[in-house]
């Protein structure tokens, strides 16, 4: 049976790369965004257009070769599964080191340098505290796919992400391996590497940080600054009060 209504998308021809180009780079922005569902309806239209306007019989080759279709789908999901896994880790793993970025950043901070350096001997004030910064800087610029930085994620709330990494985990692993691996390399690096550079930041500052006063010593210093002036100026209006009365005084 001749399905074909038109052979435009020819095998090789200008229209058939054409074809195939476009449908591989929005596949790209399918996977980038995560729009599982709307790239796997891109390649059913794409298998009628084969079909219906070109010479490759794509549906009636699966349709009479079922095992064979079956066998695809088995190496697919080999495939496909463990690079769900390796793309959690990932994105796991960088939140998780942005969110430790985020932290020191905040504890380096001359009003908090004096908190507990782990969040769980936060007061609930000083998580409140923590939580608004967090807020405030959990957004990034640069974020690979998402543009913030995420605390705690559960796969539950992440289901369309692993769905569209495992159905179209080619272009998925071909953008994570494009979208600047040097950058992401040398990053994770820094990961590990963080701990042991302040530890020897703090060999030799540890002993030297009490040289300088706390943002809380400094806000008690202005503010006693604030009260002895306000009590200077209320000395000079009582002179000034007392004055005046003796001037009147001496008129009389």
């Amino acid at each position: 049976m001749d399905w074909v209504v038109y052979p435009f998308f020819v095998w090789l021809t200008l229209p058939f790369w054409i074809l195939v180009l476009a449908e591989f780079g929005f596949l790209f922005w399918c996977v980038s965004y995560r729009h599982g569902f709307i790239a796997l309806a891109s390649l059913v239209v794409l298998a009628c257009l084969f079909q219906f306007f070109g010479d490759i019989p794509v549906l009636v080759y699966l349709w009479h070769n079922p095992l064979v279709a079956l066998a695809c789908l088995g190496v697919w999901l080999f495939v496909s599964v463990p690079w769900a896994f390796t793309k959690w880790w990932m994105f796991v793993r960088d939140n998780s080191g942005r969110y430790d970025e985020i932290l020191g950043e905040f504890l380096e901070q001359q009003a908090y340098r004096e908190w507990p350096k782990d969040p769980n001997g936060f007061t609930a004030d000083q998580k409140v505290a923590w939580k608004l910064y967090f807020d405030q800087h959990s957004r990034m610029d640069d974020w690979y796919e998402y543009n913030r930085v995420e605390f705690d994620p559960s796969p539950r709330t992440h289901k369309a992400d692993i769905m569209t990494w495992m159905m179209f985990w080619p272009w998925s692993l071909l953008w994570t391996l494009l979208n600047d691996p040097i950058r992401k390399f040398f990053r994770h690096c820094y990961y590990y590497m963080v701990s042991w550079l302040e530890s020897i930041r703090d060999y030799y500052w540890k002993d030297k940080r009490g040289h300088m006063p706390t943002q809380a010593e400094m806000d008690a210093y202005y503010q006693k600054q604030q009260e002895e002036a306000a009590e200077q100026r209320r000395k000079q209006q009582d002179q000034w009060r007392q004055q005046h009365q003796d001037d009147s005084r001496q008129l009389q």
